[in-house]
């Protein structure tokens, strides 16, 4: 994971600062569970999201197994009032679930 973060944070700080609005999706192999984030990469995306006024969308585990329920697949912005809704779909054909948004027509 550490060596996307250079790279994310770059495009994430530049879109910001021509005052674009920022949307992360994906799987982040991180797991953003707020009592999860232990690791050390994970701690550093955590603080690149609070430094850019990001908000993470998704609360709820996107990944489970009989074992683990993680955060991984993110919906991350910077300007949460443009999405109506959030979700995470569960397919039940993956090991992870679907997470999508509606965003707003402005």
């Amino acid at each position: 994971m550490r060596d996307f973060m250079p790279i994310l944070e770059n495009c994430i700080q530049r879109a910001a600062a021509k005052g674009k609005e920022v949307i992360v999706t994906g799987d982040l192999n991180c797991d953003l569970l707020p009592s999860k984030t232990i690791l050390k990469g994970c701690k550093q995306l955590k603080m690149l999201f609070k430094s850019e006024n990001l908000s993470q969308l998704i609360t709820q585990p996107t990944r489970i197994t009989k074992h683990s329920k993680t955060l991984l697949d993110v919906m991350i912005t910077n300007n949460p009032v443009n999405i109506r809704n959030s979700w995470v779909l569960v397919l039940s054909f993956s090991d992870h679930e679907m997470v999508y948004c509606i965003r707003k027509l402005n």
